[in-house]
């Protein structure tokens, strides 16, 4: 954990602090009871490239998007658009 802390202040992230089990605990009372220490950053996230894009399109859904799968795009238009 001490790398983590040593890359956030390399990084000039501040206000970062350690964590004890206890203090854990108090903050997320479902963590397991092995999990000992903890390194809080409040400036910071963290999250999972795989399950955003997925909970995104589910709340699409919910509020009436409908998602269309193994469609061929034939044509993407450039709006006037040049990549160089």
């Amino acid at each position: 954990m001490n790398d983590i802390a040593l890359r956030a202040k390399q990084s000039g992230i501040n206000g970062y602090r350690f964590l004890s089990q206890h203090d854990l605990h108090i903050l997320e009372p479902n963590l397991s009871k092995k999990v000992c220490a903890g390194l809080l950053v409040p400036d910071e996230a963290v999250i999972d490239p795989c399950l955003t894009p997925l909970t995104m399109v589910h709340e699409a859904c919910r509020l009436g998007a409908k998602v269309l799968f193994s469609i061929s795009n034939l044509s993407i238009p450039s709006w006037g658009l040049a990549c160089t």
